[in-house]
């Protein structure tokens, strides 16, 4: 009786380590690394993955060589990829969304 108990824990504890993995991936973190850490820690995996910061979605770590150009001023300005703004062609950060951009 004993043995399936502990079957049914181990199970139990790689079923949840999916979570904070899942929710890592969808953040941009290593999946394995907090698949493991939420298999040995589940809390303490889960509670540092929801504080951790969004690694995708945000604009200041971007960087993109494809800029769209704005045709009404022949090249003077470019749009921003992130919120689409127009900005002057000399600056290189969104003054909007903090976005780097490459010209």
């Amino acid at each position: 009786m004993r043995g399936y108990l502990y079957i049914i824990a181990i199970g139990l504890k790689i079923a949840l380590a999916f979570i904070p993995a899942n929710i890592a991936k969808k953040k941009g973190y290593s999946f394995w690394v907090f698949f493991v850490f939420g298999a040995i820690v589940f809390l303490p995996a889960l509670l540092t993955i929801y504080f951790l910061k969004d690694k995708l979605s945000s604009g200041n770590n971007i960087e993109l060589s494809q800029l769209v150009f704005n045709e009404n001023n022949k090249g003077l300005e470019k749009t921003c990829y992130i919120c689409g703004s127009d900005i002057p062609r000399d600056i290189n950060v969104c003054p909007l969304c903090k976005a780097k951009i490459n010209s």
